[in-house]
């Protein structure tokens, strides 16, 4: 009998690439069987938001993160949070506590109700 496990998934940005190991039992040493054909998994599309088309939401905590705005509006909720911005932000709102903040450019609207945030541009 063999048996097929995933062990690692690796994520990067428009791709998901599953890395499967083969163990093999005692019973399949002494009987070799072919495997069967691996299935092809769909991979799922990463977008960022269209031009002012939705808020980019960071509820994450303890996070090295950067995005792209495209106008759009960011809310952080997490806390600990290190973000960068790049383009322009409609506005950016922040929630939670600890977190530091950096916008690229454009003039964005600033809400911060949490505490101790650092909220800048570069």
């Amino acid at each position: 009998m063999t048996t097929l496990m995933p062990t690692t998934l690796t994520v990067t940005p428009g791709t998901i690439t599953p890395m499967v190991t083969q163990t093999e039992t005692a019973d399949s040493i002494a009987s070799p069987t072919a495997l069967p054909p691996m299935a092809t998994v769909p991979v799922p599309t990463v977008q960022a938001p269209s031009a002012s088309s939705g808020t980019i939401l960071i509820t994450d905590n303890d996070q090295t993160l950067t995005f792209t705005c495209n106008g759009n509006a960011v809310e952080v909720r997490g806390n600990a949070n290190i973000i960068t911005l790049l383009g322009s932000c409609s506005s950016i709102t922040v929630r939670g506590n600890g977190n530091q903040i950096y916008w690229q450019s454009g003039a964005p609207l600033i809400t911060n109700t949490g505490n101790e945030n650092t909220i800048s541009q570069r």
